[in-house]
């Protein structure tokens, strides 16, 4: 246990953290600059692959390191072009274009290597040159921190120096803005004349150069040589990493040094006689379980998010349908109301004129007894149907006073009121 403390606290390992981390992170932010475009660059092992190859070769032949890394950087930028001309001007499946790309660099690397060199497995009889150290002046003799930070490949420091340069160009560039306007829509950015393919050919070439960067570091730093698959997975550990890191270049950096802990790791927990495939599987076991966890947290984000929205949707259909059922009560209150009345008002009318008929009845039957003259008596019965007419008119003078009340939807009483009156009508006519 002592022994294992001793490796992680000390200055030799956290120089290796560092230096496993450079071709991660390049790799990383190659993946996040196509990613904010909206296209996921799946070729980045396949890119730094051939970068690798082509900065071994050129810096050989012309006995220049910088004229291999330009060499390598090109090679990258080619390679991106090439899966931006399948994927946005052929109409090809990105995913599947960049493993073909993928699967010609594995291969192809290897026939080239033996064309040059005569050898399928590694560049050793190559004269190829190595990029510089840097040392800091001032900060390599810092007891503890100095041999950490000092001494490492100019790449090294360019790598860390591109992830402040990179987030500058993403958000505070007119070609920075562009690329993440048609990363978030691209028929938005369609709509005001920016031209989606040619912004995402960008984007692929400028990860194709970071992966170039990245390939070169692996064969002109992290070792003098090119060897066969030598990337080992980096390009999608990378992909890993700008996920985890949640597309920033901050988030992107920490995450790269998290998977560089873990490979630094691996490289020094042999010298403790620890089975060599557990310690070579650990960066891979990282990986998985880093995109577990990003997995996880991502999930609670979108049902977090989901759920909010359908509370603030059920929160405004509240109102509106409180609204609406108390217009509906007050409707139908004023209905019940009208209906009560207009019962009232003809019960009443309907009362009265039955009364008005029975007093002209009974003023008949009274008068037919009387016995008298023939004479008189059809007088009498005369002024008796008068009386009844005029009973009868009565009546309908109050069913049509009943109507106009219910048409006004007037209270009961008024109805009331009528009735009587007509009622007091009929029984004037009947004594008349």
């Amino acid at each position: 246990m002592n022994s294992f403390l001793g490796i992680i606290f000390s200055s030799e390992f956290g120089y290796s953290v560092l230096r496993v981390t450079t071709p991660i992170l390049f790799a990383t932010l190659g993946a996040l600059i196509s990613d904010k475009a909206g296209v996921i660059n799946i070729a980045l092992e396949g890119i730094m692959l051939i970068a690798a190859l082509g900065g071994v070769i050129f810096s050989a032949f012309t006995g220049s390191s910088f004229a291999g890394l330009a060499a390598a950087v090109l090679l990258g930028a080619l390679a991106g072009l090439s899966l931006g001309y399948f994927a946005l001007k052929l109409k090809t499946d990105v995913i599947l274009a960049a493993i073909a790309l993928n699967l010609l660099a594995s291969g192809g690397t290897i026939f080239v290597l033996y064309l040059v060199a005569g050898d399928k497995g590694i560049s050793s009889s190559l004269a190829s040159q190595v990029l510089p150290k840097i040392d800091i002046p001032l900060l390599k003799s810092i007891p503890g921190i100095g041999p950490v930070f000092s001494g490492h490949n100019l790449l090294t420091y360019l790598a860390f120096l591109a992830v402040p340069a990179v987030w500058f160009f993403l958000y505070k560039t007119p070609l920075g803005l562009r690329i993440r306007a048609v990363g978030e829509n691209e028929h938005a950015a369609d709509s005001v004349g920016i031209s989606v393919v040619r912004v995402r050919f960008t984007a692929l070439v400028l990860s194709g150069v970071m992966a170039g960067f990245g390939g070169a570091y692996m064969s002109m730093g992290y070792v003098s040589w090119f060897s066969r698959d030598m990337t080992a997975g980096r390009g999608f550990i990378a992909l890993a990493a700008e996920a985890m890191g949640g597309a920033t270049p901050v988030g992107s950096m920490l995450t790269s040094l998290l998977f560089g802990f873990f490979d630094a790791l691996s490289n020094s927990l042999q010298i403790l006689k620890i089975p060599y495939e557990f310690v070579s599987m650990l960066p891979y076991l990282a990986t998985v379980i880093g995109l577990v966890i990003y997995t996880v947290r991502k999930t609670g984000q979108i049902r977090r998010i989901q759920e909010q929205g359908a509370a603030g949707e059920a929160g405004a259909r509240a109102p509106a349908g409180a609204g609406r059922g108390r217009a509906d009560k007050a409707e139908a209150g004023s209905q019940t109301a009208a209906d009560k009345g207009a019962p009232g008002s003809q019960t009443a009318a309907g009362k009265g004129a039955e009364t008005a008929v029975g007093k002209g009845a009974e003023s008949k039957a009274a008068s037919s007894p009387s016995g008298e003259g023939a004479e008189t008596a059809a007088g009498k019965n005369a002024e008796t149907a008068a009386d009844t007419k005029a009973s009868v008119k009565s009546a309908v003078a109050a069913e049509s006073t009943a109507a106009e009340s219910k048409t006004a939807s007037s209270s009961s009483g008024e109805g009331a009121e009528t009735a009587a009156g007509s009622k007091a009508a009929a029984e004037k006519g009947g004594q008349s």
